[in-house]
């Protein structure tokens, strides 16, 4: 998705820097946040680009004992992502796993900066 804030003015063209991603996630587990990653659909032939710098949510904790499956997840995960100012203001959210992505919602913390040039 490409962020646009609300506001008098369009912040499209301008860079933003998004420093923290909350995620709304319902029956979920293993998902990846990131910022700014290659667009497949800008590619020469649609060629796939692997994306970098992705942070996953760590669902697991003490209450899970060993041998037992951890359980899915439903509520809101906050990563703070690696993430430079860009014009396209962009978060990732990626499943490599077989297991549900339900995402509601994103909310951002982002800082918007000047024009390129």
């Amino acid at each position: 998705m490409y962020a646009d804030f609300p506001g008098p003015t369009t912040s499209q063209g301008k860079r933003k820097n998004i420093f923290g991603v909350t995620v709304r996630m319902e029956a979920s587990r293993g998902m990846q946040v990131g910022t700014n990653q290659v667009d497949a659909s800008t590619q020469p032939n649609g060629a796939t680009v692997p994306w970098t710098n992705l942070y996953e949510f760590k669902e697991r904790n003490a209450s899970v004992q060993a041998g037992q499956n951890q359980p899915l997840f439903t509520g809101d995960e906050y990563i703070i992502p690696s993430g430079t100012f860009d014009e396209r203001g962009q978060i990732a959210i990626q499943q490599s796993y077989p297991l549900p992505a339900n995402v509601g919602a994103c909310v951002l913390w982002y800082q918007e900066g000047d024009n390129n040039g």
